[in-house]
């Protein structure tokens, strides 16, 4: 970045709307200001060409929807400074279509986890530090339908223990902008197993929290660190949660391959929208308690959750839960 243009960056993070999208685009307008140095163009103000040209160069690695974010980037950063710059040009919108029909536009959705999935990647966890608090991330936050993000950001004042389980409050979230919280209501399990409640309890009590982030960050030798998980160490737990599961029910490299590709932070989520859905639970319960506010949104989660169920094939004689392994 030019040191002329240090404060742009401040200055279009105090425009963005949430912490998450302030971090988003602090990165996308570092990536772009190296990429002009690299190549010679200025990126303040930028034109329209050159802003063409870098999408072009990013698309191999980057996926259209991340280009859209990158691009609003930029804009917001020329608007902050006073520059006006036009995404519907056709040096950058022809840009952008372009890659859209090369590379398509379907976003990559990962694997709901099922209870059953749930149930078996909490089993496998070692009674280390570690292996306590992995079990009670992936319990508590497919019980709460948490976002990874929010799941990182939960601290110890955020929970409140009752008779009847435990309630959780979620300070701000993606479609929180505001901060008005949303308070989830976590009752205990029937079983050990899958229960939440006692998981978040003995990794509380096992780690000694008192204060500060709930979840946080544990070394290879166990030692504990003050500092809480980040939203990407919630998805690297659950890759390796179904990664111990395989190793223990024999499944092939190649499955545990795909496997792991198929699952991250969201599926714990999406894990509990579509069980929900298909034990026939309201779809204005499961909003309330996700705290969604599009129905449209929740129905895709539903829809492909139900893709198996809905299949014609199951209307086959041959083709029914009879056949599933065991």
């Amino acid at each position: 970045m030019c040191p002329s243009h240090a404060n742009t960056v401040d200055d279009f993070m105090e425009a963005a709307r949430s912490a998450a999208t302030k971090r988003g685009y602090a990165s996308d307008w570092r990536d772009f200001s190296a990429w002009c140095h690299d190549v010679g163009e200025r990126p303040l103000p930028a034109a329209p060409a050159a802003v063409g040209r870098y999408l072009a160069a990013r698309a191999g690695d980057l996926k259209p929807s991340t280009l859209k974010r990158r691009l609003a980037a930029i804009i917001v950063a020329h608007r902050a400074a006073g520059y006006a710059l036009d995404g519907r040009t056709p040096a950058i919108a022809d840009v952008l279509a372009g890659i859209r029909r090369t590379l398509g536009t379907a976003p990559a959705q990962k694997e709901a986890l099922s209870t059953e999935d749930i149930g078996l990647m909490a089993s496998v966890q070692p009674p280390s530090l570690t292996g306590l608090r992995d079990r009670a991330v992936i319990l508590l936050g497919f019980a709460g339908a948490f976002r990874r993000s929010e799941l990182a950001a939960l601290t110890t004042r955020d929970l409140l223990w009752t008779s009847d389980g435990l309630a959780v409050t979620v300070r701000r979230g993606k479609e929180d902008q505001d901060g008005t919280g949303h308070l989830k209501a976590i009752p205990f399990a029937a079983t050990d197993t899958m229960c939440p409640v006692r998981a978040v309890r003995a990794w509380v009590l096992t780690a000694k929290l008192d204060d500060g982030p709930l979840f946080r960050r544990i070394d290879r030798h166990g030692n504990l660190f003050a500092d809480g998980l980040s939203g990407e160490a919630v998805a690297q737990i659950v890759m390796k949660a179904i990664e111990r599961v395989g190793r223990q029910n024999g499944w092939c490299r190649a499955e545990i391959a795909a496997r792991k590709a198929g699952v991250a932070g969201h599926s714990l989520r999406a894990g509990l929208i579509t069980s929900a859905a298909r034990a026939g639970v309201a779809e204005w319960a499961i909003m309330q308690h996700t705290g969604q506010k599009q129905i449209s949104t929740l129905r895709g989660y539903i829809r492909r959750g139900e893709m198996f169920d809905t299949s014609p094939l199951t209307g086959i004689p041959g083709w029914s839960d009879e056949g599933k392994p065991r």
